[in-house]
């Protein structure tokens, strides 16, 4: 799949950092799992959103155990439960001229620019445009509101439908079920404002981006997915503001702890307000400086003082379990208590047997009495998390016992 050099999805990154598109340059995005699992519940959702402007294509959940060709991935319960969540959710909103992953020009604010979008509807009687994006990530929730990716994609979209009919509302969706409640979340805007947006902010930046001394402006939104963040000397300075000292003092002190970092039983609630939001880019940071020094070293480098050696092996395996299983039983004569681990089914593999009917509706029922959950632990979030605050509750302290 081609990409754009400045694409929509990096966005975030090259408007707020316009010298990382120079420093990236040449970069080859090997891609991971998580990539690989989000392009698979994507193809899986073009393939249901077939069958004409009603989308009523093949359900996600009725083609589990297939095989999607361009990844190799096999499609399991969770991605299909997933997906079908995205599109229930599409094939509700009210009908329409409708697009599903559609490629959209952006030459008009990005020079080469283009996007796909992942399904667009436009309503031309009420002057309404729909541009829905599917995460299937469910490590950071992303928000709609005022999302460059997003409004990139309504941009696109929105040259096209105007060319059908006025648009005054823009809606911009994002369909992220397995991140934070599951629940869609929809930002709306209005085309003059996405217009403003792409000749004020839009243009200028990705003028800016492609200049060869365009800036390097390091921040943890632009840095979080930033491919060459780990080797970025502004990115090292940024992160050592954060945690209080300065980078040339890091590679002079002996103890870190005792000459950079303090304490955090002395740091006061507002330095602790202050601190708290960098701490998984601070956290993110540290594991990229390793893995890039590791990769310099098997490059070839020298990096004083440190070396690449074996990792943790792994557990225990057998070879070939059917050998072993006939070995076991024929040879040492062990029974099959002897041989074979026995559990309880979970919870959740009794669930898999209600839905697939070896399990009755009723007896399912009956079974929740004897279903309980652990407590989740106290967890530190922000006040913008949507979650309710737990009341703490404080013991008295008597005859000035401490």
């Amino acid at each position: 799949m081609a990409h754009a050099k400045l694409s929509p999805s990096a966005s975030p990154r090259w408007l707020r950092c316009p010298g990382s598109v120079r420093l990236s340059e040449g970069y080859v995005d090997a891609g991971n799992k998580y990539t690989e699992e989000g392009t698979t519940g994507h193809e899986l959702a073009r393939t249901c959103l077939t069958g004409g402007p009603d989308l009523q294509g093949p359900q996600p959940t009725s083609l589990v155990g297939m095989v999607i060709p361009s990844t190799g991935w096999e499609v399991d319960e969770e991605m299909a439960g997933a997906v079908q969540v995205y599109t229930d959710y599409v094939r509700a909103l009210p009908p329409g001229i409708t697009w599903v992953e559609e490629q959209v020009d952006l030459t008009t604010w990005i020079p080469d620019g283009f996007g796909t979008v992942d399904m667009g509807r436009c309503i031309v009687e009420v002057g309404e445009l729909h541009v829905v994006d599917y995460k299937h990530g469910r490590g950071v929730l992303v928000s709609p509101e005022e999302n460059e990716q997003l409004m990139c994609y309504g941009l696109g979209l929105l040259e096209v439908a105007e060319m059908i009919g006025p648009v005054s509302t823009v809606h911009l969706h994002i369909v992220q079920p397995r991140a934070g409640d599951g629940e869609p979340k929809v930002w709306t805007t209005t085309a003059e404002e996405l217009h403003r947006w792409g000749d004020e902010v839009l243009r200028p930046g990705a003028e800016l981006a492609l200049s060869p001394d365009a800036p390097v402006v390091p921040g943890e939104k632009q840095c979080r997915w930033c491919p060459v963040r780990g080797g970025c000397a502004a990115y090292a300075v940024f992160m050592a503001g954060v945690i209080g000292g300065r980078f040339s003092e890091l590679v002079v002190f002996e103890d870190i702890r005792e000459n950079v970092l303090p304490d955090p039983e002395l740091l006061t609630p507002e330095q602790l307000a202050a601190v708290l939001p960098h701490l998984d880019a601070l956290q993110r940071w540290a594991s990229e400086v390793q893995s890039f020094a590791a990769e310099q070293i098997m490059g070839g480098a020298t990096i004083p003082g440190w070396k690449v050696v074996a990792g943790r092996a792994g557990p225990r395996k057998w070879v070939d379990g059917a050998i072993v299983e006939v070995i076991l039983r024929d040879t040492y004569r062990l029974n099959k208590d002897q041989m074979y681990d026995h559990k309880l089914i979970s919870p959740t593999t009794a669930e898999k047997l209600a839905k697939a009917g070896t399990i009755g509706p009723q007896q399912w029922k009956d079974m929740q009495a004897h279903i309980t959950r652990t407590q989740g632990g106290p967890a530190l979030a922000p006040e913008s998390d949507r979650r309710k605050a737990l009341t703490v509750q404080f013991e008295a302290i008597e005859n000035g016992d401490q």
